[in-house]
Formats: C-alpha cells, structure tokens, sequence
C-alpha cells in the first residue's frame, strides 16, 4: 500500500508519513529478528530452544519506541484518509496491493491495524508455547514465563503511548474550541486566567460530562477534564466550549469555580447509593463544596477514584 500511495500521488507526501511513520524502521527490526530464528533452525534440528532470541528480541527499547511511533497516531491518520481520500479511483489503485498474496486480502485499515494486533496477540501466542513446553530439563521451560512478561510490557508500553497521543490529540482540540476570557473579577479571586490546557506538561488523565449540583434545585452540565497539575470544568455554548463561573442564573449562591490546583482537592465519595460524589476543594484564597453527579454508575466509580 506505501508504494501505490506514493506512486500514484493520491495522497501527499507528509499525510503518508503519518500512515506510515517509520514503516522502514519496523521492518529492518522484524527482519533481525526473524534471521535469528532461520539461522537458530539451520543450526540445530529440531530446535531445542527460542526463549532467548525471542527474550532479546522484546527487551529492546527501539521495539517499543518504534511500534508506539508506528500506532500512536493510527487511528486519526486512517480516519483522515478514510474521509478525504476513500473513493473510487483511489479503491481502484490499491486493489492490486489487496490482492497481494501478502496482504490475505485485507484492506489498508486492517493492514495497518495488524501491527497492534499482533503486538497484543504475543502473550497469548507465547501462552500456547509455554503449555507444550512440560519438559522441565527444555531451556525454554524456565525462560518462557520471562518472555511472557516481555510481551505484555510491550502491549502496555504501546496502548500508554496510543492513549497518551489520543488524550493530547483531544485537548488539542478542546483548546481550539475554548473561549477562555475570564472576567478581571473572577482573576482577581485567584482562579487561573486563559487557561491553556494543551500546555506542554500538562497531560489528560480523565474527562467526561459531569452534572454540577450547585443546590437541590439547580443543577449544571459541564465538561470535566482531569490533568496532571488541575481540574479543569468547562460549559459548552454552541459549537464551543466556555471557561467561566459556574453560575445559575436563578441559584442565589452559585460557585465561582473555574479550575483548581490538584494539590487543594480532596475528593470523598458519598454513602447516599445515588451517582453523587463529594468534592470539597481548598485554596489559599477561599474554601468551598462542589457535588457532581456522573450520568451512569459505570462512570461513577473510575472517576472518583482517578481524581482522589
């Protein structure tokens, strides 16, 4: 598929590096590692032992660089193409590379998407190997558990960076889409003035819709999101999202929460069997009670225990 994409200029030159981001670098490491096995099985026959090619195999950090590099920004590079480029010429011209003997008849999304999957398929592969090694005096029967250890760091190494990618992609475009202007009144109260919330350091841990119980009559929905260094609760207008006061306009005592240092929160979850959490919040300049309800109960508890 990389060659009929180039060849052909169906797509430009940056948008296939985004497909393909280091598609060389990925297979001369997939290359090494399968020479090592023909070489082990010319050498010995049958072969009494692979734990140790396959151990040093997955303990090599350019491994997991690269498969992250290659997945991290998978899914948005294929979403783009799919909605720009899919149509009938281009199925035209990469029907040949679907019908490769190599590619087993799938398509570019599911080629693509093979690099993950075999990724997270290696422990179970490796957990077949283990059950038909029962010969404790085999050099493998010791070392196979090692290497299924290996490939499940590998799989977790790659899915963190994915997530990571995907919630900095999300704030990315959260923050084009913030009218973050506070009122001088409100920064004077020591609340964060045009909040960037892609800043460099800051990375999304959770976010979800929330529904503010500003008192027993007045409620309000908003956009939680959970960094590193703050909470961040946002209100959505139109097509975009405010960074303002959370008032009500009939609630006599609306709280003035914008966003807060994760350092002044303690977060408690209520007895009460309803989907409400308590969240009282401290700060140097004023000390106040927030309760949000989550929308599901399946929400509830992943969000509590995140934010304490």
């Amino acid at each position: 598929y990389y060659n009929p994409l180039q060849l052909h200029d169906i797509i430009e030159k940056v948008q296939i590096l985004w497909l393909f981001p280091n598609l060389d670098e990925l297979i001369k490491i997939h290359k090494e590692f399968c020479n090592k096995l023909l070489e082990r099985g010319r050498q010995e026959n049958p072969v009494e032992e692979v734990t140790d090619i396959i151990i040093a195999h997955l303990s090599r950090y350019d491994l997991k660089e690269a498969c992250a590099k290659f997945c991290n920004h998978q899914k948005s590079a294929l979403a783009m193409f799919n909605t720009l480029y899919r149509t009938a010429r281009t199925e035209e011209l990469l029907l040949p590379s679907e019908m490769h003997p190599v590619a087993k008849r799938l398509d570019l999304d599911q080629l693509i998407g093979c690099v993950l999957h075999r990724i997270t398929k290696y422990p179970l592969l490796l957990g077949e190997l283990k059950k038909c090694t029962k010969d404790e005096s085999n050099p493998d029967f010791i070392k196979i558990s090692d290497a299924i250890k290996l490939a499940k760091d590998l799989a977790c190494f790659v899915n963190l960076r994915i997530r990571e990618t995907e919630n900095a992609n999300r704030l990315e475009r959260l923050q084009k889409s913030i009218d973050n202007q506070i009122p001088e009144e409100m920064e004077k109260m020591g609340h964060l003035h045009n909040v960037r919330i892609n800043a460099p350091h800051r990375k999304l841990m959770f976010d979800g819709p929330l529904t503010l119980m500003i008192d027993r009559d007045h409620h309000l929905e908003v956009l939680c999101l959970l960094m590193t260094d703050c909470l961040v609760l946002l209100q959505k207008q139109d097509a975009r999202y405010l960074l303002k006061p959370l008032l009500h306009e009939q609630s006599p005592n609306p709280p003035k929460l914008l966003s807060l240092c994760c350092k002044t929160c303690i977060c408690r979850l209520l007895t009460s069997g309803r989907n409400v959490s308590s969240l009282p919040i401290r700060t140097p300049k004023h000390r106040t009670c927030t309760n949000y309800v989550a929308q599901t109960r399946t929400r509830r508890r992943p969000g509590t225990r995140v934010l304490q």
